[in-house]
């Protein structure tokens, strides 16, 4: 079946210079078609993305231009050019940051949408449900998979596959009738959509939620567990103890918890890679290369395996192909094998965390440059322009940074008077293992009781003497654990702020857990502060059971 056509044009290109002219920026993704050794007649569930990848997961979904969504625009030429190139495209719709697209997915998705009230809205109907357009509510929400059975949801930040374009199973993207764009308003989003998106915060590290371990559902056991092997990695963890710690998470985690087989696969996958922050060579960082290739040179210092990069930073080996290629024609290879003395430390983590964009990942490795030189106060502005990208890209790119706990920001007093912070923010790794020797950030001063300046606006940021209150193995298990979240804001001066950072950071262990933390450190070789952070979190019998270790209180 051959591309639908307006004129001289694709039914396509006609429909994306519509959605533009509309403000809604553009970007061409593959498309769907027959092989070319297909027979005469073959129906259309044997088409193929025309990535050429046989294998490929994204059939028809995933982005033609080298930065994907971050190419996105509203340039009529732009487009035109685009579709000129690849009259087979298909057409997706970069969400601003007003709009929320909720995907429901086939009878599931319906039924998780069982008594919910749907306002009327564009509405757009996909190979199996629809594709629901609202206003975004108040309050930055992130692109969520698995919200509820068959129920997603993208925003500012994500794409959708917009109408005419095909599908693999060789059906149209249509909209429904009477709610294309144009025909109805789109609606806000409703009370229940806002309230779930608002209380939802993914993460791809086992974290706690009042005091309780945060469940890690079904489709995002590996990439979770593979994201907290790496920062268990860049700790220096060794293959033993990383499967230790994994095992104990996946049975009190994963519901359900993955096969012993693949939890092995994960640690001895991760152990294969050098201990320790990743050095990244400035050159690449520097370099005028796409946020594909540097991620890339990124993966190469933190010694993955060449085979193993489309699995690593989680695209396909077409994808993985064009940055190689991009990579070799800088002459920046053998630079990101071997980086120099002069290189900037990324955490392992986080260029291994599946959750986060590779446009996400280059802004951490421009940041880490600032950090390096100890210029970690630095304005969103000036890191726009390192970057060539918008101001509210880096905004986005910061706040999830944050949100996943790779970075602390240390928050300039605000002074009323001027309406604005008196200087740039400042930004530190979040990991202890990332810092440096530098002297540690003191609590910044007030602003003058002048004008109209309130007891908000006179709120410091404080930043603790040393991660987490202090140094030693312990705090860092803390961290890992996620157990307790340093308080980075605080009211009045130093004394304030560090009492309730210490306070924020002590943890308690429960009577009786002293004894059994030391036999096990002893036998197992871990650190005690870590194993009662275990003990205190997942209970004795899950701790002992976990570790094989048998004691007459058990």
């Amino acid at each position: 079946m051959s591309e639908p056509t307006v004129g001289a044009y694709p039914a396509t290109l006609t429909a994306a210079l519509a959605y533009a002219a509309r403000g809604w920026p553009i970007i061409p993704l593959h498309g769907c078609a027959h092989p070319a050794h297909a027979p005469a007649g073959a129906s259309h569930a044997q088409e193929q993305c025309t990535c050429g990848d046989p294998k490929c997961k994204s059939q028809g979904k995933h982005p033609r231009t080298a930065n994907g969504v971050h190419d996105a625009t509203t340039d009529p030429a732009i487009i035109r050019d685009w579709w000129q190139r690849w009259p087979d495209a298909n057409v997706g719709i970069a969400l601003p940051e007003n709009a929320v697209v909720l995907d429901v997915d086939g009878g599931e998705g319906q039924a998780s949408l069982s008594g919910e009230h749907i306002p009327l809205t564009v509405c757009a109907l996909t190979a199996r449900g629809f594709h629901y357009y609202f206003r975004l509510p108040k309050g930055a929400v992130r692109n969520v998979t698995g919200l509820r059975p068959g129920l997603d949801v993208k925003t500012a930040g994500g794409y959708v596959v917009a109408p005419p374009s095909r599908h693999a199973s060789g059906l149209q993207y249509e909209w429904a009738d009477g709610l294309a764009p144009g025909e109805v308003a789109i609606a806000d989003c409703p009370q229940w959509l806002s309230t779930l998106l608002r209380d939802r915060k993914p993460s791809p590290n086992p974290r706690f939620a009042n005091g309780e371990l945060e469940v890690i559902p079904e489709g995002r056991r590996n990439s979770t567990l593979t994201s907290y092997a790496g920062r268990l990695r860049s700790l220096g963890m060794s293959y033993g103890e990383m499967l230790t710690v994994l095992q104990l998470h996946n049975r009190t985690c994963c519901k359900p918890p993955l096969g012993d087989g693949e939890v092995r696969s994960i640690a001895r996958s991760v152990a294969g890679y050098p201990a320790g922050a990743v050095r990244v060579d400035r050159k690449i960082v520097n370099a005028n290369i796409g946020d594909g290739a540097k991620l890339l040179a990124a993966l190469l210092s933190a010694g993955v395996p060449d085979d193993e990069i489309p699995t690593a930073a989680n695209v396909s080996t077409r994808t993985a192909d064009r940055w190689w290629k991009e990579l070799r024609e800088a002459k920046l290879e053998s630079v990101a094998r071997t980086p120099s003395r002069r290189h900037v430390r990324i955490p392992r983590g986080m260029l291994l965390d599946p959750t986060l964009s590779t446009g996400v990942k280059a802004t951490a490795m421009t940041l880490a440059a600032y950090m390096n030189d100890g210029r970690g106060q630095v304005g969103q502005e000036a890191l726009a322009e390192a970057r060539d990208t918008r101001r509210a890209t880096i905004s986005e790119h910061v706040a999830l940074l944050e949100a996943e706990g790779y970075i602390v920001i240390s928050r300039e007093a605000y002074c009323g008077a001027k309406g604005r912070r008196r200087h740039c923010n400042r930004y530190r790794w979040m990991d202890a293992e990332m810092t440096d020797d530098r002297p540690a950030e003191r609590p910044q001063a007030e602003v003058d009781d002048t004008k109209r300046t309130s007891s908000r606006a006179r709120q410091n940021s404080y930043v603790s003497p040393k991660p987490f209150g202090g140094g030693g193995g312990g705090v860092v298990c803390r961290e890992l654990l996620c157990i307790t979240k340093p308080h980075t804001k605080s009211y009045g001066g130093p004394e304030g702020a560090g009492s309730r950072t210490r306070a924020a950071n002590e943890v308690k262990t429960p009577a009786g857990h002293d004894e059994i933390a030391r036999a096990i450190s002893r036998e197992r070789g871990l650190q005690v502060d870590y194993v009662q952070i275990l003990l205190q979190r997942h209970g004795t019998q899950n701790v002992c059971n976990a570790l094989g270790y048998q004691h007459s209180g058990v």
